[in-house]
């Protein structure tokens, strides 16, 4: 399996585009408003119309945020893309992403599919069982201090077997959420087989505040596909 490169915290048309120039196909839109990439529903809505493909994944990024706008969001898009002419089955293009430990009740209510970032506090054999879950993402950070305090083995043993079905991983997709600088340490793909890797634009490809530098970003995407499983 091959893994591949999501970038997040997409702001504008000019950020959208660069990352196309460089073959990403699976976004992230952040809306949650304490975010320096933060973008309101209304603009996203508009990127989504002037660029939307069949072979582009979409996140929607939120933490902590009130049910009603989350809901909002889910609506608004159902009803974008049926103005753009496009049958229900496009929803599975798209999905909720949260970055908080609200509980499989709260994420399930908005009857969607979603990813979700790994939280300790978070019930992960509960939220395991939800039909809308499609995959977790696991922050490189913890790894990396679960690794250096020799307890990464046991973590990953106990978060596999939440995820398992007699034996075998249920339909849940695997991330890792890292930066562009991280520095993978060596035993990470043995245990783990990723099928994303996650990297938020940051100030590692800006030449300042929400203007990417085109050229830092190939180089910077060059970099990260090196390491990434063929």
């Amino acid at each position: 399996m091959k893994t591949r490169l999501k970038v997040t915290g997409i702001y504008d048309q000019t950020s959208f585009s660069l990352l196309q120039e460089e073959g990403i196909n699976l976004f992230g839109f952040d809306f949650r408003v304490r975010s320096f990439n933060f973008l309101q529903q209304h603009n996203f809505l508009e990127l989504l119309k002037a660029n939307y493909q069949t072979n582009f994944h979409f996140d929607l990024i939120f933490q902590d945020e009130k049910d009603f706008v989350i809901q909002k969001m889910v609506d608004d898009l159902s009803e974008t893309l049926s103005k753009m002419g496009k049958t229900k089955d496009h929803m599975d293009h798209f999905s909720l992403h949260f970055t908080d430990a609200k509980g499989k009740e709260f994420y399930d209510s908005f009857k969607t599919p979603y990813v979700w970032e790994y939280h300790p506090m978070e019930d992960l054999n509960k939220l395991a069982t939800s039909e809308y879950l499609k995959g977790i993402i696991l922050p490189y950070e913890l790894l990396s201090e679960y690794n250096t305090s020799g307890e990464f083995h046991q973590f990953v043993a106990k978060f596999l077997k939440s995820l398992s079905n007699n034996g075998s991983r249920k339909g849940i997709s695997l991330g890792l959420k890292m930066d562009w600088k991280s520095d993978l340490f060596p035993s990470l793909n043995e245990f783990l087989v990723f099928d994303y890797w996650q990297i938020d634009i940051n100030s590692n490809i800006e030449t300042s505040y929400r203007q990417i530098s085109k050229d830092q970003l190939k180089l910077s995407v060059g970099e990260v596909r090196k390491g990434l499983t063929p």
